[in-house]
C-alpha cells in the first residue's frame, strides 16, 4: 500500500506542474477487501490515449520511444528521475512516431520519460543499467 501512494505522489508531482491533472478523474472504491483509488481519464476531457512503446528496457546508452495515433501534433520529449528532476538528455525524430533519445552519460536507475503531445502530457518508467 505504501508503495501505491508513493507512486501515486510522484506520478503527480511531474505532472501536476505540467497541468496533466486536468484529464484525470478519481474513483474510490473496495476491491479485494482494500480500499483501491483508481485514476482514470475524464470523458469528453480530449485526453487521448496513445499506444507508447519505450524500448528496449533496461536501456544502456538509447531508448526508444514509439507513438502509434500522434495524429501530426507536436512531440516533445524529457526525461525525469524518480524523484522527479529533469535529466540532461537528447532526442531525435528518425521517422514519423519514432523517436531515439541518448541515455549514455545519465547513471544507473530508474527514470520516466515525459511526453508531451499537443496539450497532452503523458509518462512511461524505464530503467538504465
Amino acid at each position: 500500500m505504501k508503495q501505491n501512494l508513493l507512486i501515486y505522489l510522484i506520478f503527480f508531482s511531474i505532472l501536476l506542474p505540467f497541468g496533466g491533472h486536468h484529464a484525470l478523474a478519481e474513483s474510490s472504491g473496495i476491491h479485494n477487501g482494500k480500499n483501491v483509488l483508481e485514476i482514470v481519464p475524464k470523458e469528453n476531457s480530449g485526453f487521448t490515449l496513445l499506444n507508447i512503446d519505450v524500448y528496449p528496457n533496461p536501456a544502456e546508452d538509447y531508448i526508444y520511444v514509439k507513438l502509434d495515433n500522434n495524429s501530426g501534433k507536436d512531440v516533445k520529449l524529457d526525461v525525469m528521475s524518480f524523484i522527479g528532476n529533469k535529466m540532461n538528455s537528447s532526442s531525435e525524430k528518425i521517422n514519423s512516431g519514432l523517436y531515439k533519445l541518448n541515455i549514455r552519460n545519465m547513471p544507473s536507475g530508474h527514470y520516466y520519460v515525459l511526453l508531451s503531445v499537443g496539450t497532452e502530457k503523458h509518462i512511461k518508467k524505464f530503467i538504465k543499467k
